[in-house]
């Protein structure tokens, strides 16, 4: 296969026709997250009425703690993944309000060398 820009492995797969993302065993994989996290939203929800997504709160108070913090360190305070976490540290990516006070449990010591 030659082609003007280099390819991952995941890349080639998929420009082979092999894309191990979209097989049935990943789509179901996909949609029990899904399913998951729709209904742990709607409870915290159900658990919050009235909680108004405040991006401006969030950007001024939230996330600039979150830019010290490791990746790793997010994601396992927040449940949520690190492609997510890396958006959400980034700026690019607002997470739901409900995972908004995860980051008390980022004030607690890690352990080990995750420098992400």
């Amino acid at each position: 296969m030659d082609l003007p820009y280099p390819l991952g492995a995941l890349g080639v797969q998929r420009a082979t026709g092999k894309d191990p993302t979209n097989t049935p065993e990943a789509r179901a994989k996909r949609r029990e997250s899904l399913i998951a996290e729709r209904a742990a939203r709607d409870s915290w929800e159900r658990e919050n009425p009235g909680v108004v997504s405040d991006t401006e709160d969030y950007v001024q108070r939230v996330a600039p703690p979150l830019r010290a913090v490791p990746l790793g360190r997010i994601a396992q305070a927040t449940g949520l993944s690190i492609s997510a976490v890396s958006r959400i540290r980034g700026g690019t990516l607002t997470p739901h309000p409900r995972h908004w006070d995860a980051r008390q449990k980022l004030a607690e010591p890690w352990s080990g060398d995750d420098t992400s």
